[in-house]
């Protein structure tokens, strides 16, 4: 495998979900179900930690993952770029590899744009710095294993 090859789709593919607007819609739109399905409970129960976040996320990801990856092979046969990729000297394994990376990093930006909330808590509370970054090792783990699914 050629990591350089590897490299060149994955920059295609958030290429390809950061040029449109519905990219950032989509991303905007699960910014705002986490916010508000996290910010609902987090002032009723008042402990000072984002568990109930990462308890949420694997229910949005179930609906906002197929809706990403879903496309990924149907958009190149649209843009009729499909041809170019399996007539390069492209191994299927680096192509899959290019998008499920490419997937990976959209969605996982969209998870580090929750960051903010996590400086909130913190100031608001002492919040347990080791569970927070496991929650958020554990969603890109999570976030890997459902794209590669998608």
């Amino acid at each position: 495998m050629d990591i350089k090859t590897i490299r060149e789709i994955t920059i295609k593919e958030l290429k390809h979900y950061l040029d449109h607007l519905s990219g950032y819609l989509l991303l905007s739109i699960f910014l705002g179900i986490i916010y508000f399905l996290f910010l609902k409970t987090f002032f009723v129960v008042g402990i000072a930690s984002l568990r109930n976040m990462f308890g949420v996320l694997p229910w949005v990801f179930v609906i906002f993952i197929p809706a990403i990856t879903m496309g990924s092979f149907a958009k190149e046969e649209e843009n009729q770029t499909i041809e170019y990729l399996f007539t390069r000297p492209i191994k299927f394994l680096e192509i899959i590899v290019g998008k499920i990376l490419g997937a990976t990093t959209y969605l996982y930006t969209g998870v580090l744009l929750t960051l903010p909330v996590a400086f909130f808590i913190n100031l608001s509370g002492n919040m347990d710095i080791g569970e927070t970054v496991a929650g958020y090792l554990g969603t890109l783990l999570l976030i890997i294993g459902m794209t590669s699914i998608g």
